[in-house]
């Protein structure tokens, strides 16, 4: 006996009924952790809005363009607000929501959530070719963030319409994260927009950690605090992390981040970065501790510029940057301007065009290409070695954090993050994985089969 789809999970939220794999079950889907309600389309998704605390899996993937006919012309309402907030849970099962369209210029909370709270997670989605803008606190996935997001992704435009100085933020995932809030395996494409606090990933952040996330979002502000990945952020920690994006704004410019206080360490930004005070082509104020980190792209600038930051006022380690530089006061290869403290950190005087710097050694192009200027203490400016792999010369750690490419291949020949090689191997491993699966399961349904013939022939023999 078949079962016929029915699907009262939005409209009556008390049970879905729906037809699984088995003749025999009907499955009761009643919003638990246990039993998700079942989103089909995009109507389904914005119904969400009516029972904020339960529990979502999308069933495939939805098409959102219709939304830009929606409300006026204003398009998909966010799920979740300050008085309502979203703390249930999403899960994307790897399946994408295209073409969502939210223009609310006179909103706070904006973006697919509009807030989500403490006890709210999505995961696994895709959201891809999105037009969001908002008033501020305007993200892809969330105007603002509480809970956590997990290996998800936002393609498209995010911007923020009016400026409201000091409470804009906008991030092509998040525009503003909460301390208490997680963040990890995230990625964001496309063009973030805004006043201030802008970022390509995250507008601002209150202190809440963020590993293994990425933004190539191409980022414009036009007042303070933009960045290639996070605007602002207050506290916290950023570790295995990186933008490629170009990011431009007025004050506390960066290619990774535009002011910082974090704990940040393995990350790098290759976008060009221009802007007029404290600009870095990773970071342009840094209150926060640095270690194992870079910058490649070009540095354009007024006041306080860096190749790496535009002002350090902490503690700098482990470091370098190679891009070219412009500035016209306190300009520097790696530092602008410094009052905190630098060790072990270089940039290329060649590839910059400038041989000065408030802290750090410069070298020349081929010096930063050889791992003896890294881990050997003979170099100058050198006083504890990196870590890089095989832990040549001086070396004696072995985490292999640094390596570097003697084909020039891989990052020009400078020194680069050996996660990256995971990164970049990793699909081709999945790949082999699969193969290796298929082939055992061609190998069981052989023997599977022989098994079989070797028991009708000898039963044929006995008969």
């Amino acid at each position: 006996m078949m079962f016929l789809l029915i699907n009262f999970s939005i409209v009556f939220p008390l049970y879905s009924f729906y037809e699984t794999k088995s003749e025999d079950i009907l499955f009761i889907s009643d919003g638990t952790e246990d039993a998700p309600y079942l989103i089909e389309d995009v109507h389904d998704l914005q119904a969400i809005r009516e029972n904020p605390n339960a529990h979502y899996v999308l069933e495939g993937d939805i098409d959102a363009s219709e939304t830009r006919q929606w409300n006026d012309g204003k398009g998909f309402e966010p799920i979740g607000s300050s008085n309502d907030t979203f703390d249930g849970t999403l899960d994307g099962k790897g399946y994408e929501i295209s073409g969502l369209y939210i223009d609310r210029p006179d909103a706070i909370y904006v973006g697919l959530f509009g807030l989500i709270g403490e006890q709210g997670a999505v995961k696994d989605v895709g959201i891809v070719d999105v037009d969001i803008s908002g008033s501020y606190l305007v993200g892809g996935v969330a105007g603002s963030l509480r809970g956590e997001i997990h290996e998800s992704y936002v393609t498209g435009n995010v911007s923020v319409i009016e400026g409201h100085f000091g409470l804009d933020a906008a991030g092509g995932l998040v525009g503003t994260l909460f301390s208490y809030a997680k963040i990890s395996r995230t990625y964001t494409s496309g063009v973030v927009r805004g006043v201030d606090n802008v970022g390509g990933l995250i507008g601002k952040n209150h202190g809440s950690s963020v590993y293994h996330s990425y933004s190539e979002s191409n980022v414009k502000g036009t007042s303070w605090y933009i960045g290639g990945l996070i605007g602002h952020t207050r506290s916290g920690n950023v570790h295995f992390s990186y933008a490629t994006g170009d990011v431009s704004g007025g004050g506390f410019v960066g290619g990774l981040i535009g002011k910082n206080g974090a704990v940040v360490s393995q990350t790098f930004a290759t976008g060009d970065v221009n802007g007029n005070l404290k600009v870095g082509g990773l970071i342009g104020e840094n209150r926060g501790t640095l270690a194992d980190i870079y910058a490649r792209g070009s540095v354009t600038g007024e006041r306080i510029v860096g190749g790496l930051i535009g002002e350090n006022l902490h503690n700098l380690r482990t470091s370098y940057s190679t891009g070219i530089l412009q500035g016209n006061q306190d300009t520097g290869g790696l530092i602008g301007k410094n009052t905190g403290r630098v060790e072990d950190s270089f940039w290329d005087i060649e590839s910059s065009g400038i041989e000065i710097s408030d802290g750090g050694t410069g070298k020349t192009t081929d010096e930063m290409k050889s791992v003896a200027t890294f881990t050997d203490i003979s170099s100058k400016g050198l006083n504890e070695p990196w870590d890089f792999i095989n832990s040549p010369y001086d070396d004696e750690r072995n985490k292999d954090i640094w390596t570097i490419d003697e084909s020039e291949r891989i990052n020009d020949g400078y020194p680069y993050f050996s996660w990256t090689d995971e990164e970049r191997t990793r699909p081709f491993t999945y790949i082999w994985v699969i193969l290796a699966v298929v082939i055992l399961f061609m190998v069981y349904l052989i023997y599977w089969y022989q098994r079989k013939v070797v028991k009708k022939t000898n039963g044929d023999g006995e008969s």
